[in-house]
């Protein structure tokens, strides 16, 4: 709750007024994210409305009931889009690099659901960790040098979309999981584990053996990119 505080007070991310979708992957990060929002909600003060969004690729088994009744139980506002993405990715285009193409196509579902909902904001689980990975994975799988920033203005379908863990430690995130606990439902994707990501994540890994605070340095590093600063100089002209 405390890095959520610090990365919205750092960011602006949340205004009174806001309606927010939230991405459900059904993982532990996007469920926490929905429970720490609603908590949030509460000792902010701030005048907010949250719901969640799954964005149903078409694979199975894909067992969405006791996400479903987590949001009951949260009196959350929760709803399901269903798609036959699995099916335009891995039968008719057979990717050989699924995940670019299928994360493309869940955005613009998860944009187009989040515009019908009456949202002018959705929020993703990124956590501090998934920051240091997709600056590696940029740099050594494409090339250049590319994070993704706090906050991010689509100026096409008028959505902010939000990253309220930025400053999260995934060990906090796996404790709040299991100490709940929450409902965590098994991605149904074929190339779960075996992405890009995924091979990124073991570098670091690797890069621990040797370097015991590289991750810690890594997330220095990011906080003086570009991207954060520009959201950072955004808010301190706001106030």
């Amino acid at each position: 709750m405390g890095c959520i505080r610090r990365a919205d007070e750092d960011f602006a991310l949340i205004q009174n007024g806001d309606r927010i979708a939230i991405g459900v992957s059904g993982g532990k990060d996007s469920l926490a994210l929905a429970y720490c929002l609603d908590l949030y909600r509460r000792f902010s003060r701030k005048d907010y409305e949250i719901c969640g969004v799954t964005v149903d690729i078409g694979l199975r088994p894909f067992e969405l009931e006791p996400v479903k009744e987590f949001f009951k139980r949260l009196d959350i506002p929760y709803y399901v889009e269903s798609t036959n993405i699995g099916d335009v990715v891995f039968d008719k285009r057979q990717e050989k690099n699924p995940c670019a193409l299928c994360a493309n196509l869940r955005r613009g579902t998860m944009n187009n659901a989040a515009v019908r909902l009456g949202c002018n904001k959705t929020a993703l689980g990124h956590h501090s960790e998934d920051a240091v990975a997709t600056f590696l994975l940029s740099l050594c799988y494409e090339g250049r040098l590319n994070v993704f920033a706090p906050a991010t203005e689509l100026s096409r379908c008028g959505l902010t979309v939000l990253r309220p863990f930025v400053y999260a430690e995934q060990g906090d995130i796996i404790a709040l999981a299991n100490g709940l606990p929450l409902p965590v439902v098994k991605s149904p994707c074929p190339a779960c584990g075996q992405t890009a990501r995924a091979k990124t994540e073991e570098i670091i890994s690797a890069l621990e053996e040797h370097i015991p605070d590289v991750r810690v340095r890594l997330k220095s590093a990011l906080e003086g990119t570009e991207n954060y600063k520009l959201w950072k100089k955004v808010t301190d002209n706001d106030n």
